[in-house]
């Protein structure tokens, strides 16, 4: 029983807007960096990150316009799309960073 059934909704809403937001800006700065490096695959992670940040705020307008109910819950398939995009913000961070120690790339 959830004695405060409107948050959890607002909540998780929220959460894909920071998803969105970060991988929104990971492709930015990736294509930032690019206007000073000739490094072929940051443009293309850019436009890709960008492109799934658009899918995630096209998916979350979808799913958190409609009307919650209590037995509205988060599906398992959600969970795997939130952990995939958690996990490639993750690997693009990483990736970013051994762009910036390797002077060979720069």
């Amino acid at each position: 029983m959830n004695s405060d059934p409107g948050l959890q909704p607002e909540r998780t809403a929220m959460s894909w807007l920071r998803t969105q937001l970060v991988l929104f800006a990971l492709g930015l700065l990736f294509l930032k960096v690019t206007e000073h490096s000739h490094f072929i695959a940051l443009p293309i992670m850019g436009f890709i990150t960008m492109l799934l940040a658009i899918l995630a705020s096209l998916y979350s307008r979808y799913r958190f316009t409609q009307v919650f109910e209590n037995n509205m819950t988060v599906s398992t398939n959600e969970c795997w799309i939130k952990q995939f995009l958690s996990l490639l913000i993750a690997l693009l961070a990483i990736g970013y960073l051994a762009y910036l120690w390797a002077p060979s790339l720069n």
